[in-house]
């Protein structure tokens, strides 16, 4: 699995055969959460759901999102889909949400 491997400088794996593992495990809920890098997400398979502050966004397959850092959000999934995530590097002093910060 690719959790395993995230410190290593370079990673190759088969995103085919981590959706079919996956499709192994119980199905899981992320509820919502946000992150201070900015991310773009493209549905691989079937459908999936991200609700935002101000509205909620269907992403069938083929489909991309783009959030900036700090937007909440959470995903759904109506039925086994593939999702893939990709997080931005972000620059200094921005490792934190402003929310975050008032804490």
């Amino acid at each position: 699995m690719i959790g395993n491997t995230l410190n290593t400088p370079i990673i190759q794996c088969d995103r085919l055969e981590e959706i079919q593992d996956l499709h192994k495990e119980k199905k899981m809920c992320m509820h919502e959460h946000k992150t201070t890098a900015r991310i773009s997400v493209q549905t691989l398979a079937v459908h999936i759901r991200l609700k935002l502050p101000d509205r909620t966004v269907e992403l069938p397959a083929g489909q991309l999102l783009v959030l900036d850092q700090c937007v909440p959000h959470d995903v759904e999934a109506e039925e086994d889909s593939a999702f893939l995530l990709t997080l931005s590097w972000h620059g200094q002093g921005s490792d934190a949400c402003e929310t975050d910060l008032q804490k």
